[in-house]
């Protein structure tokens, strides 16, 4: 065997070339079915990443990966209503079994179908996620229904042609970008996009403008006559010329780019000091505090770990979520704080991960009670960093907005490998998709786990720079008050005052990172021990991420964090820009207000000088003639004003 890749994906691999040749012959070959109600199925493998390697927080006495780690994916099919009254879903099984008897063994750890019942002319998405390989090259699928007897459909263990990588939303929720990713080789050009059942191709752009790929990329811009209404659920469909198609069902939103703090509070004092240092979104229950400050809230009761031991889980959450319905300033409701560690409690954490999954079901539950309860904010589930890659892949497609926790130098096996952030990034952003992802960074120290600080400076910038690059559309920080016992939060530290300042610069670009999704193989630079990543946001416009990869730890436990970083000088990166794109203007964002760079042009190649590159930092090149004065304005207006109430 291939070292360090266990049998689980070498599975995933076979079946996949033993669907790949009936594959070539039309990408139909996915999925058979003598249904008219199936619109379309596939099968959605995880995503390995070879480079990446993982370690558990404690002393397992054998690790999770790579032995015991689960390469697997979840089944995406999609039930069309062609009749003229409801059709419900009632059950359904896979190859003869029923999924309730599926999860008992968690074979299959949580399924749904959404919406049920389905309308008249309308299509729901249904993902049955496994949690190891598929059974066989050919899975079959039964549903009963209510009134219209069963549906049958088979599934091929293949990866389709093309993905959904990510959509996001104007903020007028009146466009869609649509960013697909392609899989198969050879040339492939996207000819038709639909929305919820309709075709919508003529309100489309494609960038390319053929429809083709661009380094693996074509992004699908849709405007609409009318915006679509905050919290509601569409499925969007994208159709090749040669008959490839990928499809997925997301929630319209406003691209709000969370900037949020543990923990919320009912003292003024508190929240406006959050609010000084750029904090928009307060983790916590203090939503009418939160509202009248002009602050988002997450639901988050700081309690929920017994809610979900409750046998009747669900009246609990139904209570709660009731008491903060219909809310302008709730951002999201929390389903859970990080299942993963509980799923580890249940098999002793003994590093073989045969509980992992186990709370899947009931976060799925969960969301449909929340769905019911307050139909409009999205649903927000934290997963924490136990038995990784594996609990982002399991858990990362219920809620409507994923959320994970890499808290880079607080891992005792693997102290202050800053870059696990970057990794866990990546890899959590690709087992969302097509969602959006919040990462939540360490602003804390924990005398109990042995360590008597927290990140410096330039640590706190590499890893939010890390995050951003690799896709992240939001920021969190975890934790705020300075004197619990040993848990010791940033408050009043000069970390928070850096905190401040990242959190400028994220306001700064947050209109390009909200709608932005990651692209390879843009950026180039012959200086050594530099860290790149680019976003393709929107057509008009990248951003570039620069981070500094040169630093070397001696000690972190200590107090003094002894480590060596070697000040990049003089940096210059060369830009390639896609072949519908000009450059206008390109410009740095800092915590002070865009800053203009000089460059120049050449064919394709924007070159830039960067300046000197301590830790992280973001670059702006654009076609849009307008944007620096825009992004100008709003820093004077209205993030200048709250960093002087701060003292910065």
């Amino acid at each position: 065997m291939t070292p360090g890749w266990p049998r689980s994906i070498l599975i995933i691999v076979l079946l996949s070339l033993l669907g790949g040749c009936q594959n070539q012959a039309g990408e139909h070959r996915l999925w058979t079915s003598d249904s008219k109600v199936v619109d379309w199925a596939y099968f959605r493998p995880d995503r390995p990443f070879p480079d990446h390697a993982w370690t558990e927080g404690w002393s397992f006495e054998e690790q999770f990966f790579p032995e015991h780690v689960l390469w697997s994916g979840s089944f995406h099919i999609y039930l069309s209503n062609p009749y003229d009254r409801d059709l419900e879903i009632t059950g359904a099984s896979l190859n003869g079994r029923r999924l309730e008897e599926l999860q008992q063994d968690l074979t299959v750890v949580w399924w749904r179908t959404l919406p049920n019942p389905i309308r008249p002319g309308r299509t729901a998405e249904v993902i049955v996620r496994l949690k190891g390989a598929p059974p066989s090259a050919d899975t079959a699928f039964v549903f009963q229904t209510k009134d219209h007897g069963p549906i049958q459909c088979t599934v091929r263990s293949h990866a389709p042609g093309i993905e959904i990588g990510y959509v996001a939303f104007s903020p007028a929720i009146d466009s869609l970008y649509v960013y697909v990713q392609k899989n198969a080789e050879g040339r492939i050009a996207l000819s038709q996009v639909h929305l919820d059942g309709a075709d919508v191709t003529g309100r489309a752009e494609f960038y390319p403008r053929d429809g083709t790929f661009h380094r693996g990329l074509c992004l699908v811009r849709i405007s609409l006559s009318d915006p679509l209404r905050y919290g509601s659920y569409h499925l969007v469909k994208v159709i090749s010329a040669d008959g490839k198609a990928t499809a997925s069902m997301v929630r319209a939103w406003d691209g709000f780019y969370s900037i949020g703090m543990f923990y919320g509070s009912p003292d003024r004092q508190v929240m406006l000091d959050q609010k000084r240092h750029l904090i928009n979104t307060a983790v916590g229950l203090e939503l009418p505090l939160a509202e009248e400050l002009g602050l988002k809230a997450v639901n988050h009761n700081f309690s929920n770990m017994m809610i979900i031991r409750e046998e009747d889980f669900a009246t609990s959450i139904r209570q709660r979520a009731s008491r903060v319905t219909d809310r302008p300033g709730l951002l999201a409701h929390l389903l859970f704080d990080e299942p993963d560690v509980q799923d580890a409690y249940r098999d002793d954490a003994d590093g073989t991960g045969r509980a992992l999954g186990y709370w899947a079901m009931p976060m799925e539950q969960a969301a449909k009670v929340h769905r019911e309860v307050d139909p409009n904010p999205p649903t927000l589930l934290v997963v924490d960093n136990t038995y990784k890659p594996s609990n982002w892949y399991l858990y990362g497609q219920i809620a409507d907005i994923f959320s994970t926790d890499p808290y880079a130098t607080a891992d005792c096996i693997n102290p202050a490998t800053l870059f696990y952030v970057a990794q866990s990034t990546e890899t959590a952003y690709a087992a969302c998709a097509p969602k959006p992802l919040i990462v939540i960074l360490q602003a804390f120290y924990n005398l109990r786990a042995g360590f008597h600080r927290m990140p410096d400076r330039i640590e706190e910038r590499i890893m939010a720079y890390y995050a951003v690059g690799c896709g992240a559309k939001g920021i969190h920080y975890f934790w705020y008050p300075s004197k619990p016992g040993h848990l010791f939060g940033c408050r009043g530290t000069p970390l928070w005052e850096e905190i401040g300042r990242i959190n400028a610069e994220l306001e700064v670009a947050s209109p390009l990172l909200s709608v932005g999704h990651p692209v390879r193989g843009v950026v180039a630079s012959s200086t050594p021990g530099l860290w790149t990543r680019s976003l393709l946001c929107g057509e008009d416009s990248l951003v570039v991420t620069l981070v500094n990869h040169t630093y070397r730890y001696e000690d972190w436990t200590s107090k003094e964090g002894k480590y060596q970083i070697k000040l990049l000088e003089n940096v210059v990166i060369q830009v390639a820009l896609p072949p519908w794109m000009k450059a206008a203007d390109v410009f740095a964002v800092t915590d002070q207000g865009p800053k203009r760079l000089a460059y120049a042009v050449k064919d394709d190649k924007v070159t830039v000088n960067a300046g000197d590159v301590d830790s992280g930092q973001m670059i702006v090149v654009t076609q849009d003639d307008k944007l620096f004065e825009a992004r100008s304005a709003d820093y004077r207006t209205r993030i200048r004003p709250l960093q002087n109430a701060a003292g910065q």
